[in-house]
């Protein structure tokens, strides 16, 4: 970030992980989810929706930033992070998988885990 100098360290407890820029955007929660804040998201026909064990990493599009549900036939926008550093600890990822591997596809969309 501009006008930021000297070393930075996170507190693990922190959700976001250094100096860069986060970069905020809307999306749209598909129907009949449950997402927490920092939970990995994938995107499929225009809709926001949580990514499964069984996905490709690949898939990985974005991070929650709040805590949302939708029901049945309802749909709704929500904010996500497109882009920053976010601590890898706190992020939601399915129960058999790691934030390590949404890693890659995650840092291709300009989102970065430490």
């Amino acid at each position: 970030m501009i006008g930021k100098t000297g070393t930075y360290t996170y507190d693990p407890s922190e959700k976001i992980a250094g100096l860069s820029d986060v970069i905020r955007g809307e999306g749209t929660l598909d129907q009949e989810q449950d997402i927490k804040v920092l939970q990995v998201l994938k995107k499929v026909g225009g809709k926001h929706l949580a990514i499964e064990a069984a996905d490709d990493g690949s898939l990985a599009d974005a991070l929650s930033i709040v805590d949302i549900s939708t029901g049945t036939g309802e749909t709704k926008p929500f904010p996500i992070y497109l882009a920053g550093e976010f601590v890898m600890a706190e992020v939601v990822v399915p129960d058999t998988k790691t934030a390590a591997d949404y890693k890659d596809a995650l840092r291709a969309k300009g989102i970065i885990l430490k």
